[in-house]
């Protein structure tokens, strides 16, 4: 009888260290899975990372473009203004005629006689 309980107890042991075994199996099976959709998700926001840095270098690109368009602009104006400044001085001189441009864009036509 000894030697029946003895072979039963240890089946009991066998089994229960089978059945932990499998539960750290199916826990391994889990944590890979999880980890095999983690660096499925991770590739999938590195691709989109690198999609964002390539419109964002497009997008400066086109900024420094426009940048220098409106400097170019700029300079038009000035070199306008300074051709309608000198032509209203010589054909009015008698009346003082300036033309003035503002920061905002709006143009002032300022006029005092001398006499």
């Amino acid at each position: 009888m000894k030697h029946m309980n003895n072979n039963m107890y240890q089946q009991d042991g066998e089994e229960a260290d089978s059945l932990e075994f499998i539960q750290m199996i199916s826990k391994i099976q889990s944590v890979v899975k999880e980890n095999q959709r983690l660096k499925r998700q991770n590739h999938h926001l590195i691709s989109q990372n690198r999609q964002l840095a390539a419109r964002n270098q497009l997008l400066e690109l086109q900024m420094n473009e426009y940048m220098s368009l409106v400097q170019e602009m700029e300079q038009q104006v000035l070199v306008q203004h300074g051709y309608a400044l000198d032509s209203m001085s010589t054909k009015q001189a008698r009346s003082k005629n300036f033309l003035y441009l503002d920061d905002s864009g709006h143009t002032y036509l300022i006029s005092y006689s001398t006499e």
